[in-house]
């Protein structure tokens, strides 16, 4: 379905579709594209531009800074499964394959549709390991 928004419109759709933008006007557009990243769950997060630099957290205080730490190891955690998640692909490894894709979206509904959003990620050139 395509949706057609005007300049102040705004979108929210679930990021386990497929989805991709267009622009059909040689009229500059500017995107503020906000994107909900949870850890865990049942489905992997889709969420392409995703990534937490701590080096933001030099400006915050002691303590602000100590509950920011908790989200850094959880992301690095994350790309990592990530990571290995396509390893498996390139070993040609079946089991360890349904083994991480277990880790990063643990529930059976729409398993497959997290394996073509991570195919995507790595088709964009997103994923750099």
């Amino acid at each position: 379905m395509q949706v057609k928004v005007n300049a102040r419109d705004g979108v929210v759709y679930s990021s386990m579709i497929l989805h991709l933008p267009s622009n059909y006007s040689t009229k500059l557009r500017r995107v503020i594209h906000l994107s909900y990243h949870p850890f865990g769950g049942q489905v992997y997060p889709y969420s392409p531009y995703f990534y937490w630099n701590l080096r933001f957290t030099r400006q915050l205080s002691q303590a602000a800074r100590a509950q920011c730490e908790p989200f850094g190891q959880v992301s690095a955690a994350e790309h990592d499964h990530v990571e290995s998640f396509f390893r498996t692909i390139l070993a040609k490894d079946g089991a360890a394959f349904r083994a991480e894709l277990a880790v990063l979206h643990p529930g059976e509904a729409q398993c497959i549709v997290c394996v073509v959003l991570l195919s995507r990620l790595a088709g964009q050139g997103k994923v750099r390991y």
